[in-house]
């Protein structure tokens, strides 16, 4: 994932601990002395971290992206919400990857932050991984706050129908690195490169090329989209193999947001509703209730008596029943803050609101 935006190469200089992030356009790297890179052979990315001091962090960094996603539990809600506007074609071979250049206005809101859209590029194979398995190619759309800092939505694509989106500029794509095509007359609806369901693994990491600077917001969607096996030849004549090796995950959490709520899911045929009172059964729970245990016995008092009200029931009065349902320390809220969630008691309050309409229905039954 690169953060340029113009004709060539645009650096990224990170202060660590200090200022911010500053992003300054130039025509090559190596005009500022800056080390050459690429991803094959003595300067690819085993060898990044020794090829300049500013890239020390490829090798020595803690956060560092791509990641493999294993096997996590969901959580409800989208931690971000996105205000995208059409933007004219600007697109650039960077040297390194396929990059198009966006107009102003178009922005990620992060609980109170906003991030502007600067640029999205792509790389195939996708970077991060699923479970083990790369994706066909993989899209950056990266953002930047008033800060500096940054935050990154990931989209996957897999081969299947011809992706229109794709097809507006896909045969404009320019040979030459350093090359641009700019057409004012083709407008991007960016929206359109989204899958209708937005779901995302959210974790912390870092760009995935030079300089690798840490301290970035991740959203990967997880559901994928599609783009035809001609789409990947063109561009895979151009960049092939443009990706970073997965890097270990360290005591990073991830967690995969949805919409999931208090509605119902359809598993093995029955519908089953979904605890979301508090949403960190995935590694502890703060109210000291075995949640997967739980659920499951929801679940089959759910299909046997038909009736989703009762399960509303037996999940809140068993939370209530082990306390503390209002009572969840500082340090859990920040940790689901950094992900965009609202604090235990806001979700808590939404549960009897759930509660008292339910309870209502049934009296009018």
């Amino acid at each position: 994932m690169k953060v340029r935006k113009g004709v060539g190469l645009v650096l990224l200089v990170a202060w660590l601990g200090g200022a911010g992030i500053l992003l300054s356009g130039c025509a090559t790297a190596e005009h500022h002395g800056k080390a050459h890179w690429g991803y094959h052979g003595e300067i690819g990315p085993k060898h990044w971290g020794d090829l300049s001091p500013d890239y020390i962090l490829a090798r020595t960094g803690k956060q560092q992206s791509p990641i493999d996603i294993p096997n996590v539990r969901k959580a409800k809600g989208l931690p971000f919400k996105t205000s995208y506007k059409t933007t004219g074609l600007s697109l650039v071979n960077n040297g390194h990857a396929i990059q198009v250049n966006c107009d102003e206005g178009s922005t990620l809101q992060v609980g109170n932050v906003t991030y502007d859209l600067k640029q999205f590029h792509f790389h195939s194979p996708s970077e991060n991984t699923v479970n083990g398995k790369h994706f066909d190619m993989e899209c950056h759309l990266v953002h930047l706050n008033a800060k500096g800092e940054i935050a990154v939505i990931g989209v996957l694509f897999k081969k299947g129908a011809e992706n229109g989106f794709l097809a507006k500029f896909w045969g404009r794509m320019p040979g030459e690195a350093g090359s641009e095509v700019k057409d004012e007359k083709v407008q991007l609806n960016i929206v359109d490169l989204l899958p209708k369901d937005q779901s995302c693994y959210a974790f912390m990491g870092s760009l995935t090329t030079p300089p690798c600077t840490e301290g970035v917001k991740w959203y990967l969607l997880s559901t994928p989209v599609e783009m035809s096996a001609g789409q990947l030849t063109a561009f895979q004549k151009l960049y092939k193999d443009n990706y970073r090796p997965v890097q270990p995950l360290n005591e990073r959490r991830i967690i995969h947001m949805a919409l999931l709520g208090m509605r119902r899911e359809v598993l093995t045929s029955e519908f089953v509703w979904l605890c979301s009172v508090c949403y960190t059964c995935y590694e502890r729970c703060p109210q000291d209730v075995r949640i997967p245990e739980l659920m499951n016995a929801i679940r089959n008092i759910a299909v046997q008596e038909g009736h989703v009200p009762t399960t509303f029931k037996l999940q809140v009065e068993k939370l209530q029943e082990h306390g503390r349902l209002y009572e969840i320390d500082d340090y859990e809220n920040e940790r689901r803050a950094e992900y965009g969630l609202p604090p235990i008691r806001e979700e808590a309050e939404e549960v009897h609101q759930i509660l008292e309409k339910t309870g209502a229905e049934e009296k009018a039954q």
